[in-house]
């Protein structure tokens, strides 16, 4: 971060850090000007016991002026549970961001969704744009990323598409330009790599064996997974796990 000085930074992820009382914020300076806005930004103390990868996340934040969204903002000023791994629950995930970007968060919570066991977060910011917007701009000016998957079905195609082009790249190289070609020579790779794409299949529909049975029971699972993220009471915990159990052996 600090090679950085001019980036505002916005981290969030399963930081297996568990912080409990520890201050993200040196407790001798004034809350308000640690958050330099009217409102200080009390947090929630998270109920989980701290571990060397919470205190590990304080440091970061103390030294560059980071600090926690979760606990804090909006829909998750209670500090709500983000993961329910083991059939416990603890607060693992984070969003963390500079002081500067609190002002502009104009919404945060979690998610009740479980298809894993940590809640997908949900931030969102606002920003004023100082920057011209170019009309022009299209797609094909936007840097594009792709991925690729190796298909032992398509080898023969990549093989040939990477013959016909590796002659003219191989005429240029020189043992004096070998390392400066590197670059050029992935983009080859790459470019011959089109021949066998990789594919993602999202099932839009239920596999032949799902019944009103299933489907009755994830309905009754997410209930209890909505009540328990309203109450935050370990009775309504206790009742999603023994749901969310019932429906994984369904």
């Amino acid at each position: 971060m600090s090679d950085f000085p001019d980036v505002a930074f916005l981290l969030a992820g399963d930081f297996n850090a568990r912080t409990k009382h520890l201050d993200d914020y040196i407790p001798s300076d004034d809350v308000d000007y640690i958050f330099q806005c009217n409102t200080a930004y009390p947090v929630t103390h998270f109920v989980c016991q701290e571990n060397r990868f919470g205190s590990a996340l304080i440091d970061l934040c103390c030294t560059h002026g980071v600090h926690i969204f979760n606990g804090r903002l909006y829909g998750d000023t209670d500090g709500h549970c983000t993961c329910t791994a083991n059939d416990g629950k603890s607060l693992a995930d984070y969003v963390i961001g500079l002081t500067e970007l609190f002002n502009c968060c104009t919404d945060f919570y979690f998610e009740s969704e479980d298809f894993s066991d940590h809640f997908p977060a949900c931030c969102r910011l606002t920003f004023q744009c100082t920057a011209g917007y170019d009309e022009t701009m299209n797609q094909s000016t936007l840097n594009r990323s792709c991925s690729y998957k190796w298909k032992e079905s398509c080898v023969n195609t990549f093989i040939e598409s990477f013959s016909h082009l590796f002659p003219r790249f191989s005429s240029n190289l020189i043992a004096a330009n070998c390392i400066e070609k590197l670059e050029e020579f992935n983009a080859l790779y790459k470019q011959a790599g089109m021949s066998m794409p990789g594919s993602i299949q999202v099932n839009t529909t239920q596999p032949d064996w799902w019944d009103d049975e299933c489907s009755w029971t994830k309905r009754t699972n997410y209930k209890y997974l909505r009540r328990f993220r309203a109450s935050n009471l370990q009775s309504d915990f206790d009742l999603y796990i023994s749901q969310r159990r019932l429906f994984k052996t369904v």
